[in-house]
């Protein structure tokens, strides 16, 4: 079709050349063949790079640099965002990153182990939760640490799913750990506007044949008015805490996959998975959704929404061998994408946050030892800049 093409072109340039070669100069200075050849080289060329010289998404280039922990990560660290930036939690100790350097902040409560917290904060108030405590913080830093005055049930019975904690649209919402018996898998949902005073729903869900890939829930959110949680391969939506939840099946190519971020912004629900290459959307707060190819046929990890455009660390081909790249697209859909590339090489474990005041990204991922066979858990902070496609390779600087 290309070369066919090619040949109308030149015919019509012959033609063209004939009647005022003045005007179109290819037609007096090249032969039949090389039109035709020069043609046929253009169309495949814009065929397989015009793609990338469309303005449709964020088009956009980085500047990344690496910075150090303050100590050494041992494998169940956690990390936060708040008002005064990114947060780093090791050894019971809560750290700041702030003018380029950590400080110490505050130690965690000393009900929890070491470790095993998980952290989040909105609308001035901190709540933390982690081997079946919950504490909270409402005087605006992380050193007033108290118990919720009143429980609405026994926390040893229903222990937490530590990190499966969020806060959205002025709710702080943490799903507890499930328990199947009698046929029926229940999944506790807690939910708190202030911290201070809880309700729960158990959400009860036949285990029969339609359902058997039911495994668990790992991600949550609320957005406009709906309760949404989704797990591998299916999602549960609300309009209601107490309210009936429907069964949704995310996806049609894929029975099984293992969420790895669920995000929500001007375009709608994003949901990512290193299980395939596919991605989701849904522009109802999960009720309906849509599957996309990932862009370059990548596995995508961690995701967070900036000032208005989606991003997503993404994986292409084997973890550990190619670098990966960072995605951005403003609408979520297929041809939206552009990507810059990244100084890690897995998404397994990363995590990304987005502070919009700054337009920066800040990415926890793996990059290999010199040996491959260990990787080293690094920090990275990604400065967004908007800019032309044209200027974006030149504008990418790769830690040292």
């Amino acid at each position: 079709m290309l070369i066919r093409l090619g040949h109308l072109l030149a015919h019509r340039v012959r033609r063209g050349g004939r009647r005022d070669r003045s005007r179109f100069v290819l037609g007096s200075s090249f032969s039949g063949n090389s039109i035709i050849l020069f043609a046929t080289l253009f169309c495949v060329f814009f065929q397989i790079l015009g793609p990338a010289f469309r303005a449709e998404g964020a088009t956009f280039s980085v500047t990344t640099r690496s910075i150090n922990f303050p100590q050494a990560p041992s494998g169940n660290q956690s990390y936060f965002v708040d008002s005064l930036g990114i947060n780093y939690i090791q050894d019971s100790v809560i750290y700041l990153f702030s003018n380029d350097k950590w400080t110490i902040r505050s130690k965690i409560p000393a009900a929890f182990p070491s470790n095993m917290i998980n952290v989040v904060y909105g609308n001035g108030i901190y709540v933390a939760v982690g081997n079946g405590e919950v504490f909270y913080s409402s005087s605006g830093n992380t050193d007033s640490w108290v118990r919720p005055s009143k429980w609405p049930r026994d926390i040893n019975r229903f222990p937490f799913a530590s990190s499966t904690l969020t806060f959205d649209d002025g709710r702080f919402l943490v799903l507890g750990a499930t328990n199947a018996s009698n046929g029926v898998k229940t999944l506790p949902l807690y939910q708190s506007l202030d911290g201070a005073t809880w309700d729960y729903v158990d959400i009860l869900i036949p285990l029969n044949s339609s359902l058997d890939d039911f495994r668990y829930f790992n991600k949550i959110q609320y957005k406009k008015g709906t309760y949404l949680l989704a797990g591998n391969g299916f999602a549960l939506a609300s309009s209601s805490l107490k309210g009936d939840w429907k069964v949704i099946k995310i996806g049609e190519n894929t029975d099984k996959f293992d969420p790895t971020s669920l995000i929500f912004g001007s375009a709608g629900t994003f949901l990512t998975t290193v299980s395939t290459t596919r991605y989701w959307t849904s522009l109802n707060q999960g009720f309906n959704w849509n599957e996309f190819q990932s862009p370059d046929n990548s596995y995508l990890g961690c995701s967070a929404y900036l000032n208005g455009n989606f991003f997503a660390v993404g994986q292409i081909g084997i973890q550990g061998v190619q670098p990966s790249k960072l995605f951005s697209s403003s609408n979520l859909s297929v041809n939206d994408w552009s990507s810059v590339n990244l100084p890690i090489r897995t998404v397994n474990g990363c995590t990304l946050f987005g502070i919009a005041r700054n337009n920066l990204l800040y990415l926890m991922g793996y990059i290999p030892n010199a040996d491959q066979t260990n990787s080293t858990l690094k920090m990275f902070e990604i400065k967004v800049n908007e800019t032309s496609l044209s200027q974006q390779d030149n504008s990418i600087r790769t830690p040292t």
